[in-house]
């Protein structure tokens, strides 16, 4: 996902240095592409994630429940999302992440709704995200980690540890906000990252 990233950044958006900010797994892709590429990477933002945090099993038992789900591709956007939310209902349990993961069904270019992600890449590459590569390597750019209070993926006690990595880090916790920090928060989290980015200025 980081050589992507790199590659949708330099070869078709045609920039040279952006800021990354991701989420989850994002937040590890956009880590892992600052450690490889330091130069395309002006900053860094990652949201209620670490290197160091443990991956639960839930990304895989979305994604199966997401993949186990049919309908019929007459049907529009609206129709498939309400059959999909009533099904993920049934194992997830809190709307918001429902909702988060029904952002990612689209119209297709025949007009049919289908997933966005490439769930089977994901499930089948999952196991990578869990695999540490690049412990050698060093990004010292400006790095703000911002965790949800009510989640566990990044853990004070690993604030060390990240700095050995990531020398220039800064870490902002939202009380009360679990791992969909974005989601579940979004003015406060919102404000964190705008004053990050604009004292960069």
């Amino acid at each position: 996902m980081s050589d992507d990233l790199v590659h949708l950044v330099t070869n078709k958006l045609l920039l040279t240095q952006v800021c990354l900010l991701g989420h989850s797994l994002g937040g590890i892709t956009a880590l892992t592409t600052a450690l490889r590429q330091p130069r395309l990477a002006q900053c860094v933002v990652s949201v209620d994630i670490s290197l160091m945090s443990k991956l639960s099993s839930q990304p895989r038992d979305y994604i199966d429940k997401m993949l186990s789900i049919r309908w019929d591709p007459t049907w529009n956007l609206a129709a498939v999302r309400k059959l999909v939310d009533s099904a993920l209902s049934e194992t997830i349990d809190s709307p918001s992440i429902r909702q988060w993961l029904l952002m990612n069904l689209v119209k297709d270019e025949r007009g049919s709704v289908r997933w966005r992600l490439d769930l089977h890449s994901l499930k089948n590459n999952l196991e990578r995200f869990k695999t540490r590569t690049d412990d050698n390597l060093i990004y010292s750019g400006p790095t703000l980690y911002v965790a949800g209070g009510a989640s566990d993926y990044i853990s004070p006690v690993d604030h060390d540890e990240i700095r050995k990595q990531f020398p220039n880090s800064r870490f902002e916790c939202i009380p009360e906000a679990g791992h969909l920090v974005h989601m579940e928060k979004p003015q406060e989290f919102l404000d964190i990252v705008t004053k990050f980015l604009n004292g960069l200025a």
